[in-house]
């Protein structure tokens, strides 16, 4: 019988900041150019420090000690936390900014003490134009989701970890060949490849794949959606995003909100996708004057600054590429196509807000693009007709960093085909 554990972890932060206009136990999150230690304690539900464990800051990697402390130097706001056990690739995030909050209470964390490791010497052919070489094992059950960047050489080692009790793990080495940016995050496909295995606990195996078992070709998602309120029309179109097994253990792959059978799998650890997205308004005009326009990943209305997607400017961007391309279709419309996203969201915020108000602090969205099943596109909107511009707009239904929704704002899901 499986035996599995559920701590609830509390994230204690401290940050003490280098500004002597600010209290040494005040965390920033608001204005640019901040720099402060930031110094935090990961403890269990019974106050026992949680370990062995690796916090991420920022991207940042540190590792947690006995005590369950960990320490970050030079951190400048704001910043994300991401947490996951040495060996194991599921995260747990804790998206978004901190806020002014000495205390986090954290959702319950997956945890247990006995871990089993296998591992895996794989053989594949050279990625083509110097790409690289994006490996992933996944076992049927779920139980081990492992994701590993090889270079541009053809051979590298997975370790594979998984809980329970059960000594052998049986699943697919799948492996994705292609072209990563600077982030090492991989944004188009060349090769696909996969290949059944079965490992022991201690067990240490050898597997090659040749180029006939690298045959790849990127599936394609299209919506049309009608939404009221301003917006006329948004179009999304999504390559392959990841692949699993359904009910019936067959490798299945689909696209983020195709209508394939979908596994449970947490979105943050999807491959990294394309989107093209078409949005219409019906007073571009008067959004091209006043507004900023953004489209950025995140389960929370605070968003870093690293990982949005500029829209539309109101403001200069010179000397930055965002990979979009814009069309002013007369009195209305805004098209963006082939956004690359480099980071591994839960949900897409399509955010417009002042271009008056602090560029670092766009908590104001308007319409809430939330992908949260990978086939279901839930989505909310707020009407700002009758208002005389966006600042009025957001000055009467602000809500303290918080995404708003008016009396008059709407819910609905669509079910993709």
């Amino acid at each position: 019988m499986k035996t599995t554990q559920y701590l609830s972890i509390i994230l204690l932060i401290t940050a003490v900041t280098f500004f002597s206009s600010c209290n040494s136990d005040e965390i920033i999150t608001n204005g640019s150019g901040n720099s402060s230690t930031v110094i935090g304690t990961l403890i269990d539900s019974r106050g026992e420090p949680v370990y062995p464990m690796k916090v991420w800051l920022n991207y940042e990697p540190a590792f947690v000690n006995q005590n369950g402390s960990f320490i970050f130097d030079s951190v400048s706001f704001p910043y994300h936390l991401m947490l996951n056990k040495p060996g194991d690739s599921a995260y747990f995030y804790y998206s978004g900014m901190i806020n002014k909050k000495p205390v986090i209470s954290l959702p319950d964390f997956y945890y247990m003490d006995q871990v089993k490791t296998a591992t895996i010497f794989l053989s594949v052919p050279r990625p083509l134009n110097n790409g690289r070489n994006l490996v992933k094992f996944i076992s049927k059950d779920n139980i081990s989701i492992y994701s590993s960047f090889f270079q541009s050489d053809s051979n590298g080692v997975i370790e594979i970890s998984w809980k329970g009790e059960q000594n052998k793990i049986t699943g697919k080495i799948i492996v994705l060949q292609g072209q990563v940016n600077e982030n090492q995050s991989m944004i188009s496909y060349d090769k696909f490849g996969s290949k059944d295995t079965a490992v022991k606990a201690g067990e240490t195996v050898f597997i090659r794949l040749n180029s006939a078992d690298l045959q790849y070709n990127p599936i394609e998602s299209n919506v049309s959606l009608n939404m009221p309120s301003g917006v006329t029309g948004v179009n999304i179109e999504a390559q392959i995003a990841f692949d699993g097994y359904n009910k019936n253990n067959n490798l299945v792959f689909y696209t983020l909100w195709g209508s394939q059978p979908v596994i449970p799998v947490p979105l943050n650890l999807l491959l990294p996708y394309k989107i093209n997205l078409i949005v219409s308004f019906s007073n571009w005009k008067h959004l091209q004057r006043h507004c900023n326009i953004l489209l950025a990943p995140g389960g929370t209305a605070n968003i870093i600054d690293k990982d949005f997607t500029l829209l539309y400017p109101a403001h200069d961007t010179s000397g930055v590429d965002y990979n979009t391309k814009f069309v002013n279709n007369g009195s209305s419309g805004l098209y963006l196509t082939h956004v690359s996203l480099d980071y591994y969201p839960q949900h897409f915020f399509l955010h417009i807000y002042s271009a008056s108000n602090n560029f670092s602090l766009p908590y104001f969205p308007m319409y809430n693009l939330n992908f949260t099943s990978g086939t279901r596109f839930n989505w909310y909107s707020v009407n700002y007709d009758g208002y005389t511009n966006i600042d009025e707009f957001i000055s009467q239904n602000r809500m303290d960093n918080k995404p708003f929704y008016s009396a008059n704002s709407e819910s609905r899901r669509f079910t993709l085909k």
